[in-house]
């Protein structure tokens, strides 16, 4: 009885893992099938497209240098560090200076123009600024909007959205959108800064009454200014990630990302 319960045993267990082994072998192939798609489709993605992302609430902003601007006090020029606030559906992403770059009116004179591309601030920003700023090829990946240009102001809205990282304060100060000057300028004539900080206050668009625009203070509050005042400049643009590829820096303040424009 001993040796038939043994084979009987031996048959038992052969036909349980002969009917296993199909099994088995499915789930071990699984990962294998579906991981070439995926492979396949990140291969079509520029560097920009798969390392880019908004704001985040753990692990903050990435930081992309892009263009250039005069930034030290002699005029010497050095890259435009921005901030990414977010990325849209359609792949571009959302880009605010991390510095206020220079000093301008929003108007030359103390009225109120609704539309954006009325004010003077628009044809400095998009007629000069952005000839300074960038290439080009540069501007190539910059989405320029009928209503916007290239280049514009940011509302008191975004700058209370907390997907982009702002809290939703108006009046009180917030240091996530307090701002300091580059060196270059402070050279400007109208220039000013908070000795306490050292953070200065710039334009935000909005018209809260007669001749006024919206502003972001130097302790991060919302307020007002006449539009013939000069502000800080503090822009923000849209890139095209699927346009920039081949990227060095790591994304981090210290080392932000650079990348090359792809045709």
């Amino acid at each position: 009885m001993t040796v038939h319960r043994f084979f009987a045993f031996l048959l038992a267990v052969t036909l349980a893992f002969a009917m296993l082994s199909p099994a088995l072998a499915e789930e071990t192939a699984a990962p294998d099938a579906t991981a070439a798609p995926a492979t396949a489709q990140d291969a079509t993605l520029t560097d920009a497209q798969r390392l880019v992302r908004g704001y985040d609430a753990d692990l903050g902003y990435i930081y992309i240098n892009y263009g250039r601007y005069p930034y030290e006090a002699d005029g010497t020029v050095a890259p435009i560090l921005w901030r990414v606030l977010g990325v849209d559906e359609d792949g571009y992403a959302l880009l605010l200076t991390e510095y206020v770059i220079d000093f301008a009116m929003y108007h030359e004179k103390k009225v109120t123009i609704e539309e954006w591309k009325g004010n003077t601030i628009y044809h400095t920003l998009n007629d000069e600024m952005r000839k300074v700023m960038f290439t080009d090829e540069e501007l190539s990946a910059v989405l320029y909007t009928d209503e916007k240009g290239w280049l514009y102001y940011l509302d008191n809205e975004d700058y209370r959205n907390t997907a982009y990282g702002f809290r939703h304060w108006q009046l009180k100060p917030q240091k996530e959108r307090e701002c300091k000057p580059t060196p270059y300028a402070m050279t400007h004539p109208h220039a000013w800064k908070d000795r306490s900080n050292g953070c200065t206050w710039y334009f935000s668009t909005g018209v809260p009454r007669r001749g006024f625009h919206n502003l972001i203070g130097y302790d991060g509050h919302t307020s007002t200014a006449a539009n013939n005042r000069y502000g800080g400049v503090r822009c923000a643009c849209k890139l095209d990630l699927s346009k920039l590829d081949h990227v060095s820096g790591e994304g981090t303040l210290e080392n932000p990302y650079t990348f090359e424009v792809i045709e």
